[in-house]
């Protein structure tokens, strides 16, 4: 009896594993800062089909944090023969609108995919960092020089939000852990004379010859005139959130700055409480909150409420 011989299964087709990519969106430099991370937003893989280029299809997706990274892991492999891979930014904004990102993913399935910084072209779709008696400011210099006329006349009660958006509204930076617990007593009598003595050896915060009132509204003056490289790079502003937080006996880390602009803001804000409290006495009580933007109302941002009376 013959035997013939058995047919040879089929071999297994290759199991790709899955693909890992990472990355960065920051929106272009402008008065919200520089480098300042798109948070919030979906950014999506897609796969364009190399044998029917109109077909393309989402494959995977991931939300930015508050520094506007993502990190995207497919399910499954990718083949590079049958796929070309780029990124889409779906923004949570109404009316929604897509963002496409000209850039093109290559597979590698041995490491994860570190893309380089990603810049978008829209705007952050709440670009203001604060309000004053319900006027609302996109910058930290109009911001100062807001302050400063305040201190030089105080019409009370003096008004304040302070607001940053954020994925976490839970989270405070440390600019924003130093309001906590401020109401009316809270703050020692001469509270200004500590912010003017720890502030001494800070670049531009040295001024000898004058009141403790008046040194704030220089102060503030000066701080009118960083610009966003100064802010986001110099020495300026960890120096200036240290010292505030040792004039109130607050814990002081070794890296104090988290997001420059809207630390700034604080910073400049509790300089305004401190010369209102030598020059008048002020009161000052401040709340932790958040605040809904129309254009993103499933989105919340984090707000602190200051309100200042005589």
């Amino acid at each position: 009896m013959v035997q013939r011989p058995q047919p040879q299964p089929w071999p297994a087709p290759r199991r790709r594993p899955p693909l890992t990519i990472e990355g960065r969106l920051v929106y272009a430099k402008g008065p919200w800062g520089i480098n300042r991370g798109v948070r919030r937003v979906t950014v999506e893989l897609r796969a364009r089909d190399k044998r029917f280029p109109g077909v393309t299809s989402g494959y995977a997706e991931a939300v930015t944090d508050d520094d506007g990274k993502f990190r995207i892991v497919t399910h499954a492999g990718i083949d590079p023969n049958e796929h070309k891979l780029h990124l889409h930014i779906r923004p949570h904004y109404s009316p929604p609108f897509d963002h496409d990102i000209d850039r093109e993913v290559s597979v590698n399935d041995a490491m994860p995919q570190q893309l380089s910084t990603l810049t978008v072209t829209f705007k952050p779709p709440l670009p203001d960092i604060a309000r004053l008696n319900g006027q609302s400011f996109p910058d930290t210099k109009s911001w100062a020089q807001a302050l400063c006329r305040v201190l030089q006349k105080p019409s009370y009660p003096v008004v304040i939000t302070l607001m940053r958006e954020a994925v976490d509204v839970s989270y405070r930076t440390y600019a924003e852990h130093l309001f906590t617990g401020l109401s009316p007593g809270s703050l020692p009598a001469d509270f200004a004379a500590r912010v003017r003595r720890e502030l001494t050896n800070v670049p531009w915060m040295s001024v000898s010859g004058a009141s403790d009132a008046a040194a704030l509204e220089v102060m503030l003056t000066r701080l009118a005139f960083v610009t966003a490289d100064e802010l986001h790079n110099g020495k300026l502003l960890p120096g200036l959130i240290k010292g505030l937080g040792a004039a109130l006996n607050a814990y002081v880390t070794a890296f104090p700055v988290n997001d420059p602009t809207t630390d700034m803001a604080a910073a400049c804000t509790l300089l305004l409480i401190a010369g209102l409290l030598a020059k008048d006495g002020a009161k000052t009580t401040a709340t932790f909150g958040s605040l809904v933007e129309p254009r993103r109302p499933l989105d919340k941002y984090l707000a602190i409420f200051v309100s200042i009376t005589r």
